[in-house]
């Protein structure tokens, strides 16, 4: 069965791979117009409206209110607007606000869509003067909020050749605010193809992390001593349910019906009980190297960690996130170092172990990184795992 996940995971990520090509590099908006008259969308697919787009501060502005031509800062999309700096004020990152950019196109497009934004907490769509998305409701105020979690791929009506997508964010949920990753426009059926080989690729990874966890609990229900695979699968199926919690297309399909708040609770949880699980993992298989006082010692720290998710609402248990990745990564060197120190004294299977842990703990950086949109990769702890978890094949 573990075989099976494997192989699986070995022909799931050659057809990704040889499904992709190379694409033309995207334009990038400047000063709020994005310019795609020279685009191909039948040959280049969907494109991200990524760049410079306006953006109005605590304000709420409509296709109408543009006529008085308000003054227009300018950010990046697709990039937290925390420590931004707008009129010489540093934005914090609760408080709401308006995105805008101009489109330019060659007026010949039908079937168009878009691939709705990952805003914190709340955010609605406009083309011109006409909502196309929304996802909960966006308010100047925490009590006038409802944050939701809803990706979608929308249909769109083009107005004309050159139009409008006004975008509003709010955010009383969450640290980090803003409009997290870019739309995507382009032709329906190229969306909806991108969202099928998403939902491919993370239903392959969510099934083969899940086929290797409940194979290793099976083995310890057939020989209850070794408490390692049971460890083991326990930490396959927390990291699993947290990638399809991560994956907008497999949320949208499994839970979309799930609260924000809820969301949230249930991803930073299957973090913070993760760490303490492997590290306990860690320790049964190599007992002189992990001490049995820093095992407990991070067992309470998730533990309190825990606590304050399941205690406190969103908008602060998720500023304990950055601690708590400094705190992991402290505990990552430290097995590192155990783990390396067994492999210098020749223990059966440290070497192997070392390098799927090292492939793991790579992801979890890239996560990282990604998360605090300092790269623009992706997330990859999926992967690491199924490596980490080192099928034996032959």
């Amino acid at each position: 069965m573990k075989r099976l996940a494997y192989i699986l995971f070995i022909l799931f990520s050659a057809w990704a791979l040889a499904s992709g090509g190379e694409k033309p590099p995207p334009p990038l908006a400047h000063r709020g117009v994005m310019d795609l008259r020279g685009w191909d969308f039948d040959a280049a697919g969907p494109v991200e409206l990524g760049g410079q787009w306006e953006f109005y501060w605590e304000r709420f502005l409509v296709f109408d209110d543009f006529k008085t031509q308000p003054e227009p800062a300018y950010v990046r999309s697709g990039k937290i607007w925390n420590h931004t700096f707008v009129d010489g004020r540093k934005m914090p990152g609760t408080g709401y606000a308006t995105y805008r950019l101009k489109v330019l196109t060659s007026g010949e497009l039908t079937r168009m869509g878009l691939r709705s934004p990952d805003a914190s907490s709340a955010c609605r769509v406009y083309i011109n003067d006409t909502l196309v998305y929304q996802a909960g409701v966006p308010g100047e105020s925490k009590e006038k909020t409802r944050a939701f979690y809803s990706p979608a791929v929308v249909l769109v009506t083009l107005p004309s050749d050159e139009f409008e997508i006004i975008v509003h964010v709010s955010n009383f949920h969450h640290w980090m605010g803003g409009l997290w990753e870019n739309i995507r426009f382009g032709k329906v059926s190229g969306l909806q193809a991108e969202r099928e080989k998403t939902l491919a690729v993370s239903f392959m990874l969510f099934g083969a992390i899940w086929i290797i966890g409940f194979y290793h609990i099976s083995l310890f229900l057939l020989r209850k001593k070794d408490k390692a695979p049971l460890l083991l699968g326990i930490f396959c199926l927390l990291m699993g349910f947290r990638a399809i919690l991560h994956d907008e297309q497999g949320f949208r399909l499994l839970f979309s019906g799930m609260s924000f708040g809820l969301h949230m609770v249930l991803v930073y949880l299957s973090v913070y009980l993760a760490v303490p699980v492997l590290l306990r993992y860690m320790r049964l298989l190599f007992p002189d190297e992990i001490s049995g006082k820093v095992d407990k010692g991070v067992m309470w720290v998730c533990l309190m960690f825990s606590l304050i998710v399941i205690l406190f609402p969103s908008r602060w248990f998720s500023l304990t996130l950055p601690a708590f990745q400094g705190f992991m990564a402290l505990t990552a060197v430290y097995c590192g170092f155990g783990v390396m120190r067994a492999v210098l004294r020749r223990q059966a299977g440290a070497l192997v172990f070392f390098i799927g842990f090292l492939i793991l703990t790579g992801t979890v950086v890239n996560d990282i990184l990604y998360t605090r949109m300092v790269i623009f990769t992706g997330y990859y702890i999926p992967v690491g795992m199924v490596f980490f978890c080192r099928p034996r094949l032959f």
